[in-house]
């Protein structure tokens, strides 16, 4: 233990003999808790988001936090707060009178300023900022130097090393010595100083302008040093007395992705409490622990019956030893209660038990629906014992090649369907009589089993999928897609020529996760999302105002956090902001793989808690097990956490759910938690009983005040309850599409039946003009679905004008499904709505200008040593053969060819800057010869896209012309290959000619 944590444990210490020596009544021991500072940041060349990271990494396995902002509204007295200290690093002119407030008031009150740098030339017009740092920055040369220590015996100092790095040599002005101490001087500059203010204390250090000092260990010290002092001495002895555990390392055979060197150590695990010391969540928040092994292993997933009680799947068999034999398995279904109300588990009942990989579970039906690969299975307690004597399998067809690519993030929808997704490993079988075959996407099923439809495709494996509480679909793919947007179903592209086939939409507004340790192991996306699970949103009104309706929880199990999707509307669509970390851990074991609202409003986090989390690819001296996972005796089996963020608030009871009390059932579609609304439509669904109908009505025609995400909760699910009991007439219909709740129209739509009379309906409403435009979607769609008619026309042509102008992702898409439905109405429609044409002279002819083809040489015409100007070359694998063909081009005198005679995967690629959210054509020639192997053939590749591949070609093919339409998503470059391979390796020659991008 260093000597500056010798100092403070002293200081713990006396404050501890005080408490001792206080009567009994007056005591108050120090309880241990992290330090969490509030980091300023402003996107500026200092690059304050990348340099925080890199003090993540050092701090945080100290139990250290930093929450990093560029939103000076932070800057407020409640958020304030939450914090021990306010780090500044940024260069930012100036702050409103407010915010200067509340920063001054913060600090005379008790808290710590932490001003790094940079942060001495913020806030030039705000004359008592300059004061509350103790000077300002004047001017700087650069150069590679070592700080002289001018106060050894400060506590910041005692015992500190002055370290070298290459820097700016900041001089300083505008001094103020009132309260001040200069620690270090740069030659005669003073570098790192003190000073009280108040309550208040601040440390700056000139340091700091780049990676080279915020990577260098030695100015990790002195931040940990300055931190500790700013903070005061209670925030220091409360961090003194949480004892930070120190992970123990030692070498083992572990998998080296990103070939460090050194390469990575194997961590061992410590207890639960212990972990929990070095977890992150945000500043005013908790942490507790719900249930922890021997309780529970392995948890893949969390669901909560109509009692609230937490129902648990977990699986010792994942991920290479699924049993192919029913009841062979290890694998159980656990009911965890907490009896006696102190928020920690105290009952454990094996609801079900030899299972093998359940993946998710969801309630349905008076039972549980389980995903267990390759079936869905339905377990029922018939005789109130909580054990399941009712095991049945709805339908076969889930694909067990690889175990982490299977059925996963079950739902119950507002529709009273089963919503989930699915990865590569896919779906192959027969439901309800139909034959069904997709894999990487969204499906939904009856609970009952007789009926599935795929919903949407994703671009990769899939594990993600949640509904909003106004019934909107999201999801998350593993690898570079931690975000996105279901808005159409694919059955309305079925049989249609001319219309891009659009997918699920991706909405990553960044590409960065925010680890707060250096322990992470990514097979590929490193630094971004290679393991996204999960895609629920915040539905209950425990968390506060922001959180609402509004951000999502993607677990990222190899970066050891739950990250925060902030999900904004745009159009009928959604993007995504970086909302940073719910949950995020220095502990490298600790691996979220689940995270959900549960029944109290607070997100319970299910904590894998193993060393190993990585599936595949198979890395170098390993062995593949049948689960397509790497086999390594370091896989854990025998470990798990739940966690609960809590928000601290008023405990309240929850409702009791029973088939046999309708009028409760009926009271709790109000509940402010969607669990609670969700649980009791499902109950009254199952239940079957008409007597509530006329209530039902009552509550969807009834005019109350919306709530403050601008739903009404009783109404939408009042009216998914009549759909789910067959009740809802054209009475209902009617009052859903002139309800003041956008989700409650929306929902009308979507309940229509696909005929003649509600197509009537739906055009005498207007909700194609609707001002809400996921209204306006749900019209297109439902118009598209329902039998043309004269009529539509008109309205479609009205919807035109006022489309015009308007990005949106969706909403073309639907409408020129709408409008092909109907096109001979719709186009006499448009013709008389268009003005007369201008009398041009006899003779003379319209014509339009082709579109440009944004590809540069994109008949590889022009050379240049050897191969096409402008294109280069990239190999992921094998030993590949690129040249210029003048022998068999589609066209002209070149194109390019890609040959190999061992397995390889390689690509020509160029970059384009193109529009964001716009839709483009890319197209061109491409011909193979004797193309074999795993991967998919010769194509052309965007990579980060939605859409992000075209068709393959493999075998022998004369010229092709191959076509691909995608929506750039928030891209302004993309890179566009010509590719060799694509998700795996082929040998054979593959030609490549005439590329073109248009708009």
């Amino acid at each position: 233990m260093n000597l500056y944590r010798n100092c403070l444990l002293a200081l713990t210490l006396v404050i501890a003999l005080i408490a001792l020596a206080a009567p009994d009544g007056d005591r108050k021991p120090v309880q241990g808790r992290a330090i969490q500072l509030l980091f300023l940041g402003d996107g500026g060349h200092h690059d304050p988001s990348a340099r925080v990271v890199e003090l993540k990494h050092a701090l945080g396995k100290e139990g250290i936090f930093l929450t990093y902002t560029e939103n000076l509204g932070d800057l407020n007295p409640g958020n304030l707060a939450r914090y021990d200290g306010l780090m500044v690093y940024a260069n930012i002119g100036g702050l409103s009178a407010s915010q200067e407030q509340a920063v001054l008031d913060y600090v005379a009150a008790g808290g710590g300023y932490i001003p790094v740098h940079c942060a001495s030339a913020c806030f030039g017009v705000n004359p008592r900022m300059v004061e509350l740092l103790g000077g300002q920055f004047k001017s700087h040369g650069t150069g590679v130097f070592r700080t002289r220590i001018a106060e050894a015996g400060h506590p910041v100092m005692k015992g500190f090393e002055s370290f070298e790095s290459w820097d700016e040599t900041y001089v300083h002005q505008k001094h103020n010595e009132k309260d001040r101490k200069v620690l270090t001087y740069r030659d005669q500059e003073p570098w790192t100083w003190v000073r009280k203010q108040g309550k208040g204390r601040v440390f700056y250090t000139a340091w700091g302008h780049d990676q080279r000092t915020w990577t260098n260990p030695g100015f990790h010290e002195l931040i940990r040093r300055g931190v500790l002092w700013a903070v005061g001495e209670q925030s220091a002895a409360h961090w003194e007395s949480l004892d930070i555990p120190e992970f123990k390392f030692t070498k083992e055979n572990v998998p080296n992705y990103e070939r460090r060197n050194p390469p990575p150590r194997f961590q061992h695990p410590v207890p639960a409490e212990e972990s929990m010391k070095t977890i992150q969540v945000p500043a005013g928040f908790e942490l507790q622990l719900f249930a922890a092994e021997p309780q529970i292993s392995n948890v893949s997933a969390l669901a909560w019956d109509g009692r609230g009680r937490c129902f648990v799947a977990e699986t010792r068999d994942y991920p290479n030893d699924l049993k192919s034999a029913e009841g062979e398995g290890e694998d159980a279904i656990k009911i965890l209660e907490d009896t006696d109300g102190d928020g920690r588990c105290d009952k454990v009942t094996v609801f079900a038990d030899n299972l093998s990989i359940p993946t998710s579970i969801v309630f349905a039906r008076g039972g549980l629906i389980v995903a267990q690969a390759p079936h869905m299975l339905f377990l029922k307690d018939t005789d109130g014992d909580d054990k399941a004597d009712v095991r049945e399998i709805l339908f076969s067809g889930w694909g067990t090649g690889d175990t982490h690519a299977g059925p996963s993030s079950l739902h119950y929808g507002f529709d009273n369907w089963i919503y989930g997704s699915v990865g590569y490993s896919g779906f192959r079988g027969q439901v309800g009589g139909k034959g069904h075959g997709f894999s990487n996407g969204f499906y939904r099923f009856r609970p009952d089993g007789s009926e599935m439809e795929f919903i949407a495709r994703s671009s990769n494996n899939t594990w993600g999928f949640g509904i909003s509480e106004t019934g909107e679909f999201f999801g998350s793919t593993a690898n570079n897609t931690h975000s996105l947007h279901i808005g159409m179903a694919q059955r309305l592209f079925d049989g249609v020529i001319g219309i891009p086939r659009l997918a699920s939409h991706k909405l990553d507004g960044h590409y960065a996760m925010g680890a707060i340790t250096d322990q992470v192991r990514q097979v590929d996306v490193h630094g971004g999302y290679t393991a996204a699970a999960g895609h629920n949103l915040y539905t209950a009104r425990t968390f506060p105002r922001e959180y609402w309706n509004r951000i999502a929880f993607v677990n990222e199990p190899t970066c050891h956090l739950v990250h925060q999707c902030v999900l904004e509307p745009e159009g009928s669509g959604f993007k995504e902001v970086d909302g940073r970390n719910l949950l995020a851990s220095a502990d490298a074991w600790c691996a979220p793989v689940f995270s959900q609202v549960g029944p109290d409003g607070q997100v319970w986090v299910a904590d894998w808690y193993d060393f190993i989390i990585q599936h595949n690819p198979l890395p170098g001296g390993f062995k593949m097990g049948k689960g397509n996972a790497y086999v390594t005796p370091l896989r854990e089996h025998r470990m798990a956490r739940i966690y609960r963020v809590i928000y601290p608030s008023e405990k309240k009871a929850y409702p009791n759910l029973s088939a046999e009390n309708p009028e409760t059932l009926l009271e709790t579609l109000a509940h402010s938690n969607l669990f609670w609304r969700l649980a009791a439509q499902r109950l009254l669904v199952d239940r079957g009983k008409k007597d509530v109908v006329p209530k039902l009505k009552e509550l969807l025609t009834t005019k109350r005040k919306i709530d403050a995400i601008g739903n009404d909760p009783s109404a939408l699910h009042a009216l998914w309850t009549l759909e789910g009991l067959g009740a809802v007439s054209d009475a209902e219909i009617k009052a859903a599409l002139g309800h003041e709740a956008a989700s409650v129209r929306r929902a009308g739509v979507i309940v229509m039946a696909r005929d003649a009379k509600n197509r009537d309906l739906l055009l005498a409403s207007r909700v194609l003009l609707d001002d809400a435009p996921s209204v306006q979607l749900a019209a297109l769609v439902a118009l598209a679905e329902m039998p043309p008619t004269p009529a539509a026309g008109p309205a479609l042509a009205r919807g035109l004008e006022k489309m015009e102008g308007a990005r949106d992702h969706w909403i073309p898409a639907a409408f020129a499904l709408a409008a092909v439905r109907n096109a001979g109405s719709f186009l006499g429609a448009l013709v008389e709505s268009l003005p007369a044409a201008t009398e041009g002279r006899a003779g003379e002819a319209s014509v339009q200008k082709p579109a440009r083809n944004l590809i540069p040489n994109a008949g590889f015409e022009e050379a240049e040593s050897d191969g096409p100007k402008g294109w280069k070359t990239r190999t992921w694998s094998g030993e590949p053969g690129f040249d210029l063909d003048v022998e068999f081009s589609a066209s002209g005198k070149n194109c390019v060819r890609i040959s190999a005679d061992t397995i390889t995967e390689a690509g020509y690629f160029l970059e384009i800057d193109v529009r964001p959210h716009y839709i483009y054509r890319l197209r061109g020639w491409v011909k193979t010869e004797n193309l074999q192997g795993g991967g998919r053939g010769a194509m052309f590749y965007l990579p980060g896209l939605n859409r992000n591949a075209s068709r393959a070609i493999k075998g022998t093919n004369d010229w092709q012309r191959i076509e691909h339409v995608f929506d750039t998503g928030g891209y302004k470059r993309l890179r566009i290959y010509c590719l060799f391979g694509g998700w795996g390796k082929v040998t054979g020659t593959g030609w490549f000619d005439d590329v073109e991008l248009v708009a």
